[in-house]
């Protein structure tokens, strides 16, 4: 544990630990949790924003896991606007881009908090790139939380599509963007 939390100085604004136990659950075998953050070329920024109907920040806070020299997998952290606060959530990614697990580690409003819970929460895991994110039909909304569901909806689906543009073509791992110095 104290050698994932030491490389986990890049987590945005998540306390380390709370990285840490992401990392212990989605990874339970892993002993490397290594800063791998990406800045998107021009032309993979373009190919989300035709994806995602918006533009993404070129930025990508995200770690390698692995067990010795075996990879694991990924570890994406990112930020989502909820009503008024932005929500800090992680996303735990096999290496063919698959979701293996979910959580919000920094929740900043003052309501909406039921999208911590597991049954939410659980809703993202085996989902990748290009399967159905639309609430209500793909994913239940939380009652008294729907702008934080609709937020967490976004942010995931826009974490996978990251994920697959930084997975393909690159069977060892993210390669189309540039490591950030």
């Amino acid at each position: 544990m104290a050698l994932l939390l030491a490389a986990l100085a890049l987590a945005a604004d998540a306390p380390p630990e709370h990285v840490a136990a992401f990392i212990q659950a989605a990874f339970p075998d892993a002993t490397e949790a290594t800063p791998d953050s990406r800045t998107l070329d021009a032309a993979a920024q373009e190919r989300l924003r035709e994806v995602l109907g918006k533009r993404v920040d070129p930025e990508v806070d995200l770690h390698r896991i692995a067990r010795g020299a075996n990879a694991l997998g990924y570890v994406l952290i990112d930020d989502q606007l909820g009503q008024h606060e932005p929500i800090t959530y992680a996303l735990a990614f096999d290496a063919e881009g698959t979701v293996l697990l979910h959580d919000v580690l920094v929740y900043r409003e003052a309501f909406g908090e039921g999208i911590r819970d597991p049954r939410f929460r659980n809703q993202f895991v085996g989902k990748r790139h290009g399967d159905g994110f639309a609430l209500g039909r793909d994913i239940k909304i939380v009652s008294g939380a729907t702008v934080s569901s609709k937020a967490m909806a976004v942010g995931v689906r826009r974490g996978a599509a990251i994920m697959a543009e930084l997975l393909a073509d690159a069977p060892e791992g993210p390669s189309v963007a540039a490591p950030v110095p």
